[in-house]
């Protein structure tokens, strides 16, 4: 849980259970990790994070999990733009105080002032420790309910459906191990605006448009810049689609029975 090695994203939980919960978890966890003989990492930013919040470990290795190839068909279906029409946009997750959901809220509210007609659907949104900021923004920016959504958690085949009706994917956490939700609409072939903080550029590298997700104008751009250029859209569509690929369930079983084999192999 990369909340426990985030102190400032630790902080945006006061002085709360859930706050206790995630410094005895870090003191739990650290203490597990150094007595391993192996540590495995889901990216490179959380081994380095780690490692570095453990002052070291004795030996660790990068293994990312996969992506369900279902969403990699959904990219099989042809994908008309709307040029004259309402641009419907996703956003999956929670609330939490590190999704910022709100800020992806007033950036949509910004959008529509100025002309571009979007629509945003939050889904799962609608439950989480943040849950009343998300909802009391959507009252102040959407007090008509005419371009916000919000669903509570949905299956597997709902995400998949909820994908393959959008235009474009936003993703405005500000702290992750590894993205799975980025990473499925990654596989969908969806353009896709991402924050730029933690993991998010190692996953998504150049295919995608980035934004600070604490301030909404940067939101507002990014998402502007995605809705009027054509050309970029469709480059990040297909390379973020093809580097999604990287990201194997199958390998991600090989390389971590490779692991544990070679942890026993050591330890024996």
């Amino acid at each position: 849980d990369m909340l426990s090695f985030e102190s400032g994203e630790m902080a945006r939980y006061g002085l709360t259970r859930a706050r206790a919960r995630l410094e005895i978890l870090k003191w739990v966890q650290i203490n597990s990790l150094k007595k391993s003989d192996i540590s495995v990492f889901l990216s490179n930013y959380a081994k380095n994070e780690i490692s570095r919040a453990a002052g070291g470990l004795k030996k660790t290795i990068v293994i990312p999990h996969g992506v369900d190839k279902e969403f990699q068909r959904l990219a099989e279906r042809y994908r008309e733009w709307p040029e004259n029409g309402t641009i419907n946009c996703l956003y999956v997750s929670n609330s939490a105080p590190y999704k910022h959901q709100w800020n992806v809220i007033e950036a949509f509210a910004m959008l529509r002032r100025i002309g571009i007609d979007v629509r945003l659907r939050l889904v799962g949104a609608a439950s989480g420790f943040s849950k009343d900021r998300t909802l009391a923004a959507a009252r102040a920016f959407d007090p008509g309910g005419e371009f916000v959504e919000i669903e509570d958690f949905v299956d597997t085949f709902r995400v998949r459906h909820h994908l393959s009706q959008a235009d474009l994917f936003v993703f405005a956490s500000s702290c992750e191990n590894l993205p799975i939700t980025l990473l499925e609409a990654m596989a969908s072939g969806i353009p896709i605006c991402s924050s730029d903080r933690g993991p998010m550029p190692e996953v998504l590298g150049d295919d995608g448009c980035y934004f600070n997700p604490e301030v909404p104008s940067t939101i507002f751009d990014a998402v502007r810049h995605l809705i009027e250029d054509q050309e970029l859209r469709h480059k990040v569509s297909l390379s973020s689609r093809m580097r999604s690929q990287m990201y194997s369930w199958e390998k991600c079983a090989n390389d971590t029975w490779k692991a544990l084999a070679k942890a026993c192999d050591a330890s024996c």
